[in-house]
């Protein structure tokens, strides 16, 4: 298995480095930066320690920024594609345990296309998952992804698709995917074998009203709802979900 970390930025750098400096990872892989419009040296310094790095782009959605590196990593030869945020630390378990998981939804045909990683920002502190190479729990398993840290495999992104880029800047082009992989018959799961620590919301917060304002949330917000006549917190949005992981899609 051949793995592509692709890591989004917008500034920022110190949060980039640290995510950066966390990896570990026992397969091969690409490190792939894709960055919107950094001003504080995140381009050059990602360069600097060999990553693919993509700046420049006339791409104003994250889900279109996340597809550029996802291809990016498939065309580097990669199996999967880890997608990330840069405010995130990994722990030396992540990068493997979300593999390993996936190595076995292929070997073994599962109709999932992606496995998250699992967030203990608030239970756990960034010094003990950076040093946590040991499980003190039993992994489990539950339909409740998070995509501030994602894998997906080439098999299940050429067949699903494309992350839809009508979302801009952010926000709902995860929501929108996974209904997209249920509405293929596949789910989306999240492994407690994967622990990371995600600050949260650090690019949003960045700029005063955010990169992402009010009004273009609810822009996009009424976008999905408009494109599949349903909203996230709706029974119809749980149902499909549903049925993609009982296998009735």
């Amino acid at each position: 298995m051949r793995v592509g970390i692709v890591i989004t930025t917008r500034n920022g750098i110190d949060f980039t480095k640290s995510c950066v400096n966390s990896v570990v990872c026992s397969f091969p892989y690409d490190l792939i930066i894709v960055d919107d419009g950094s001003t504080d040296g995140t381009p050059e310094w990602a360069e600097s320690v060999g990553a693919r790095v993509f700046k420049d782009l006339d791409e104003p959605s994250l889900g279109g920024r996340w597809n550029v590196g996802i291809k990016e990593a498939f065309a580097l030869g990669a199996d999967v594609a880890l997608v990330c945020n840069n405010d995130i630390i990994f722990s030396p378990l992540t990068i493997d345990a979300v593999t390993r998981r996936m190595d076995e939804v292929l070997r073994n045909d599962e109709r999932i296309a992606v496995v998250t990683a699992h967030n203990l920002r608030g239970r756990m502190s960034t010094r003990k998952i950076r040093g946590l190479d040991e499980l003190t729990w039993e992994p489990s398993e539950s339909d409740g992804p998070d995509f501030s840290c994602f894998l997906i495999s080439k098999k299940a992104y050429e067949e699903v698709g494309p992350v839809s880029e009508e979302y801009v800047p952010c926000y709902f082009e995860d929501n929108d995917y996974h209904i997209k992989m249920a509405l293929a018959g596949y789910r989306a799961i999240s492994t407690t074998g994967a622990p990371y620590y995600h600050y949260g919301s650090v690019t949003q917060n960045s700029i005063v009203g955010g990169v992402c304002t009010g009004p273009q949330f609810e822009h996009n917000r009424d976008l999905f709802e408009t494109k599949y006549g349903f909203n996230t917190t709706s029974e119809e949005y749980k149902d499909i979900i549903n049925a993609a992981k009982e296998g009735t899609t």
